[in-house]
Parts: C-alpha cells; sequence; structure tokens
C-alpha cells in the first residue's frame, strides 16, 4: 500500500491532470449527452454490465485498462470509469480514490448507475503473512475492519487449485485507514485480527455489495512484503501533516541526494509492472465470473 500511496501522490499528479483533460471538464453526470462532434445524436442501447472493477488508483488499474477493447473514459460526479468489452463481455474499471470513503462513494454510485451483475474489488495490498511475497496474489474469503465488523466472501478455493496457482493465496484481507511502517505493526496486525494481507477499499466495497445485494469477490496483489522497511526520507514524509510540508521533504531530499529522483521513478516502474501482473491474473478471473 505504501508504493501505491507514494507513487500517487507524488509521480502522478501530472498525469491526472492530464486524464481530467482528456475525458472533459468536472461532468456532473454519468455520460455526456453526445460525443464529440456528433451534437444531438441519440445515445446507442449500452449493454448489461457484467462486472465492475473497483481500484483505488490509475496507478492500480492502469494494467487493466489498458486490456479492455474500446475502452472510454469518463469522469463521473464520484469517481473515473472506463468502459470497454474483453471479447463480447462489457467491463467497467471504477477509479473510486484511495480510502473507504471514497470506495463507498464510488460503489454505492457505479452500482446505480451501471447495474452490474459482479462488483470486484482490486488492486495492491500489504502482506501481513511472510507466506505472502511481493507479487502473490490473494483471493480473500473474508474482509474485516478494525472496528471487529467482518464479511464473509463466501469464495472457496480448494487445495488442489492453489497448489497448481503458485502464488495463489487465500486468508482474511483486513481493511485499514492507514500506512503500516513497520514489520512489527503488521505482525500485531496479523495476530490480532488474523488477517494475511490488508488493504484500504475493500471491507467497503463488500459493505455496499451486501447493502445492495450485488455479488462480490475482491482480487489483490501483494505490493509489500512482511518486512517492508521505510527508509529515513520516507518516515519524515508520512511525518507531514500538510502537501506544504511534504513537499518540503522533497526538495530538501532532491537538493541532499539527486539520486531519491532515481528511486522514485524506480518505484513507479516497479508500481507499473506489479498492475500489468494483477491484470493477467485478474483477466483469465473475471473470464470464468457468470
Amino acid at each position: 500500500m505504501f508504493l501505491r500511496w507514494m507513487v500517487n501522490s507524488y509521480l502522478r499528479q501530472t498525469a491526472q491532470r492530464k486524464l481530467q483533460q482528456v475525458v472533459g471538464e468536472a461532468l456532473q453526470g454519468r455520460r455526456p449527452v453526445a460525443a464529440e462532434g456528433e451534437e444531438g445524436a441519440p445515445a446507442e442501447p449500452t449493454p448489461p454490465c457484467a462486472a465492475a472493477l473497483v481500484f483505488g488508483s490509475d496507478l492500480e488499474s492502469g494494467g487493466f485498462v489498458d486490456t479492455l477493447a474500446d475502452s472510454q473514459a469518463t469522469r463521473c460526479a464520484s469517481y473515473v470509469e472506463f468502459d470497454g468489452r474483453r471479447g463480447e463481455r462489457r467491463l467497467v474499471v471504477v477509479q473510486a480514490g484511495m480510502g473507504a470513503t471514497a470506495a463507498r462513494r464510488a460503489v454505492e454510485d457505479a452500482i446505480a448507475f451501471l447495474q452490474p451483475q459482479w462488483v470486484v474489488s482490486a488492486g495492491f495490498a500489504g502482506s501481513l503473512d511472510e507466506k505472502l511475497k511481493r507479487g502473490h496474489f490473494l483471493m480473500p474469503d473474508a474482509v474485516a475492519n478494525e472496528a471487529g465488523e467482518e464479511l464473509a466472501i463466501g469464495l472457496k478455493l480448494d487445495a488442489a487449485t492453489i497448489e497448481a496457482t503458485p502464488g495463489l493465496h487465500t486468508g482474511r484481507l483486513l481493511t485499514i485507514d492507514r500506512l503500516v511502517r513497520e514489520e512489527a505493526q503488521r505482525r500485531e496486525l496479523a495476530q490480532q485480527w488474523g488477517a494475511v494481507a490488508c488493504d484500504m477499499e475493500t471491507m467497503a466495497v463488500a459493505q455496499v455489495c451486501r447493502e445492495q445485494r450485488v455479488r462480490f469477490m475482491s482480487v489483490r496483489v501483494i505490493s509489500e512484503n512482511l518486512d517492508h522497511a521505510l527508509n529515513r526520507e520516507t518516515e519524515l514524509l508520512l511525518d507531514q501533516k500538510s502537501m506544504a510540508g511534504k513537499l518540503g521533504v522533497v526538495a530538501a531530499t532532491l537538493l541532499q541526494r539527486p539520486s531519491a529522483v532515481k528511486d522514485l521513478w524506480q518505484m513507479r516502474e516497479e508500481a507499473i509492472k506489479l498492475s500489468d501482473r494483477l491484470a493477467r491474473f485478474l483477466g483469465g478471473v473475471v473470464d470464468q465470473l457468470s
């Protein structure tokens, strides 16, 4: 989760602004009345949405968006969507924003607009178990939060399936509202909640799906190992409460160690590789949904 936060906070802001230009000026509705150059054109009938795939950020969703045919981007009131196809099926990627509050609002709106047959919470997760390594996949059978709430997902992966798919795991996914900095904190969360990984959105998505009676599942790729450690510069960055303070730490870091730019961009490249890896696995899962 830290990898996503770092890259999304500092390296993707320009791309985010460009995306907003591409999809148009802050649309309040789900779609423009007519496409560019087709003013007044009647809307084509929209086929049913087989699945809405909910991601926290464009960093996580980018790999899967690239797999969609005829993808069209639209800025909605509470999320950005990419509406496209895999084969004959219509799929919509929902970029909800980071955190449970953003995820809940986006999923409520997406279900109302899209009426998907399935909702899939996807993206990065941090390991809470040494068996789950960076690049491994988690398809949780339950999701919980620190308020003590838990929802069973109903997913059953037998031992043969897991054994035949290297790097695939199941277990409880814990949704939290903060970044976890130290291995000791991760081990404490694992012991307290019996979770094998943590993220920042899935419980909120699952709760909305339960309320709306929409079928739900989650697929996560592990972005940080259990023993992932933050360096001193990153610790200072996280301690800053304001954007000005964060930018000040970044500026000071670059002055003292110009090579930090290379490190940040390397983190971005690693995140893109994880997104692509997730996309390949997620595509195989979604293609089997009925």
